[in-house]
């Protein structure tokens, strides 16, 4: 990508949840002719020269050209996932995305990966006075140590990588001007989200710039 070495940062695509509040595996569910991770991943790929799928079922994702590699560590939530991911793509850095984020915004990542150096661990948006999206953030290969200690002491909850990392936050403000209605960070989890988000997008999800 432009100004960052091809080693500097990967976008790591998350697809380790159990989808229990959609039903089914939302990373298949159909939008127009193509699965939303799919979706997903073609933002992305305009974006990272290098793509990275951590996944429970990796077999799932096979018509995906990219490496596609199965979670470290199941059942543990976002937390396993970007330990993976961070082990497998060290020494470089990870951007890392759910794979039910339908919204992004090409600006908006490429104005974090131009505020990310590597005097940080983790690079994330902060939305509000005590709320963040951990999974549009940036992490350092710095982290994994961090995430040992937390697995030794049974602590799963991406929380606490914060309070024991040194931490950028980017505020609200600054991503309101790429994006004003923050609509990068819409979500997917239940199936009254997606035919909101169907609704609300008139079908055209993928078929314009983000």
């Amino acid at each position: 990508m432009e100004g960052l070495g091809r080693n500097h940062l990967v976008g790591v695509i998350l697809a380790g949840g159990k989808s229990r509040r959609f039903g089914s595996n939302k990373a298949l569910q159909m939008v127009d002719t193509k699965p939303l991770i799919e979706k997903v991943y073609e933002r992305l790929k305009g974006i990272f020269e290098e793509i990275l799928v951590v996944t429970n079922r990796p077999e799932s994702y096979s018509f995906l050209d990219c490496e596609i590699i199965k979670d470290r560590i199941e059942g543990i939530g976002p937390l396993g996932g970007i330990y993976t991911g961070l082990k497998h793509i060290s020494p470089s850095s990870g951007f890392f995305l759910p794979c039910d984020m339908p919204m992004l915004k090409k600006e908006v990542i490429l104005y974090m990966c131009g505020m990310y150096n590597n005097g940080v661990d983790i690079l994330v948006p902060k939305v509000g006075p005590t709320y963040f999206e951990p999974l549009h953030a940036i992490y350092s290969p710095k982290c994994v140590t961090k995430i040992d200690d937390l697995l030794e002491q049974k602590i799963f909850k991406i929380y606490y990588l914060f309070q024991k990392t040194k931490v950028k936050y980017i505020d609200a403000s600054e991503i309101r001007r790429l994006d004003p209605k923050l609509s990068c960070f819409t979500n997917i989890n239940t199936k009254e989200d997606f035919e909101k988000f169907m609704c609300e997008s008139n079908g055209n999800f993928g078929k314009s710039e983000p």
